[in-house]
């Protein structure tokens, strides 16, 4: 299946970063989808709830993922 816009929900990438999450399986069978996207949308907000929810776990992976999200070609981040 390939899609060419996906929304990048924060449920998701809680889902993917956060092991102990009873949806961590499922999210990374669909991060494949993710990589194949022509165009991943998300918005600021969405990326404080990120970091939000998982500031008590491991902030440097928190960081870096929110951070590649505005350096990664295909992820638009609406402000």
């Amino acid at each position: 299946m390939n899609y060419n816009t996906i929304f990048l929900d924060a449920s998701f990438v809680i889902a993917l970063l956060n092991k102990k999450d009873k949806h961590h399986h499922q999210a990374n069978k669909l991060f494949d989808f993710l990589l194949k996207a022509k165009v991943v949308w998300t918005t600021e907000l969405v990326l404080c709830e990120i970091g939000n929810a998982l500031s008590r776990g491991d902030k440097l992976k928190v960081i870096r993922f929110i951070k590649d999200c505005y350096k990664t070609k295909n992820i638009k981040v609406v402000h």
